[in-house]
């Protein structure tokens, strides 16, 4: 009988085996896909931190830049303002050509196509460069119409000529930057695309393990409607119809004996558990009641004590005295912390209270529930019992009967 189930086992096994492998080459698919474009965007992180660390290296450049042209100025220079709106002018400059590898490596590694599409992109960012710098150029020629290129006549030429080279180097910075901050802005643009395909082959990912974990759900429930045989000898058997063994035991429950016992242990621990929880909830209304009263009397005495302040205002004054009004006109210090410890007193209670009736009634529903469960494991109980008494007498019946026909 076990060979024959193993052998329905193996065969259902063999049916969903197919399914099966298409599933775990799909997820394994997934997997692969999800760490590729992990470590894309672990690249493109780290590229991106690379540029923010040139970023602050140009930034540094330029305060040096700034500094030095400070230094070449000195203290009261009287062209000061000149040689600053010099140093500031935005000047038209060739730019430089950083690609000569490219260049250099056209006709090797290219094909023909692949040269014509480089030489257009050269030439578009060419042109994009230049028309930016003659921007540039057409504004600072308007704002700067008043700035001569010239060295003033009493002044060291070759302080001059280290300005316009300070010059130079603040535009070759500012230059450099502008290119970081294109790339920077290329990277970002990349790393969301790449967020977002991580979080489509994400969603991809979960299905894929939601549509494993159905199919070996179904898969076991298949494996579960298979029959399993049990064997039980005669005395096990106490499932009995008018004192025989019934023809059909398909409605018959396969139940361990300890099972009975431990749900008669458990019954004593629900009973034990009860009475602790309705002892902690006497206790808890007793602490409950005692601290309302000790409320009323802080309650009573307060009246009293207001009252006792309405008289001596009423022989003093002959009126009752605003005391808000009289503690803005003047500060009682004493009053103030007796008022402060009252208010903190007063919160400390509530809060004690508030805290009490939560537990209550949280100890209300635990006894409630507690009770529902020991109910329903009495009557368990009781109809367990019930049966072992009926199934008891039907045996004594039949060994009556069986002495009697002996």
């Amino acid at each position: 009988m076990k060979l024959i189930l193993l052998y329905k086992e193996w065969a259902l096994l063999k049916e969903f085996e197919k399914y099966d492998n298409s599933l775990t080459e799909k997820l394994v698919q997934k997997q692969a896909e999800k760490d590729d474009i992990d470590c894309k965007i672990k690249e493109c992180q780290e590229k991106l931190n690379g540029k923010k660390a040139e970023i602050e290296q140009v930034i540094k450049k330029e305060k040096d830049i700034q500094e030095e042209f400070h230094r070449a100025l000195g203290e009261n220079n009287k062209y000061e303002e000149q040689l600053t709106k010099m140093f500031r002018k935005k000047i038209k400059r060739t730019k430089k050509k950083a690609k000569p590898e490219r260049a250099a490596n056209k006709g090797e590694d290219m094909s023909p196509e692949e040269e014509d599409e480089d030489e257009e992109l050269d030439e578009e960012d060419e042109d994009d460069l230049y028309d930016f710098s003659d921007a540039e150029s057409s504004i600072s020629d308007d704002d700067d119409e008043a700035i001569t290129e010239e060295c003033p006549p009493d002044y060291d030429r070759a302080g001059f000529a280290k300005i316009l080279q300070l010059r130079e180097d603040r535009l070759d910075q500012e230059d450099a930057l502008a290119e970081i901050q294109k790339a920077v802005e290329v990277l970002k643009k990349e790393n969301d695309a790449l967020i977002k395909k991580e979080r489509v082959i994400d969603q991809s990912l979960k299905n894929t393990e939601n549509e494993i974990q159905e199919f070996q759900t179904q898969k076991q429930r298949k494996l579960n409607e298979l029959d399993v045989v049990v064997p039980l000898r005669l005395h096990q058997i106490q499932y009995l119809e008018k004192g025989l063994l019934p023809a059909d035991l398909s409605q018959a429950l396969v139940f361990v004996g300890e099972g009975l016992t431990k749900l008669k242990n458990r019954i004593r621990e629900l009973q034990q558990e009860k009475a602790d929880i309705r002892k902690q909830h006497k206790e808890l209304k007793r602490m409950h009641v005692s601290l309302i009263k000790n409320r009323r009397e802080k309650q009573s005495k307060l009246q009293e004590l207001e009252a006792r302040a309405t008289d001596v205002q009423m022989l003093k004054f002959g009126q009752i005295i605003d005391l808000e009004k009289l503690e803005r006109m003047g500060v009682n210090k004493n009053a103030d912390e007796l008022r402060e410890k009252l208010a903190k007193e007063d919160s400390k209670r509530l809060k004690e209270l508030e805290q009490l009736d939560s537990k209550i009634n949280e100890l209300k529903e635990a006894l409630t529930e507690a009770t529902r469960e020991n109910t329903e494991h009495l009557e368990s109980l009781t109809s367990l019992t019930d049966t072992r008494q009926r199934l008891e007498e039907e045996q004594r019946l039949r060994e009556r009967a069986m002495v009697q026909f002996a």
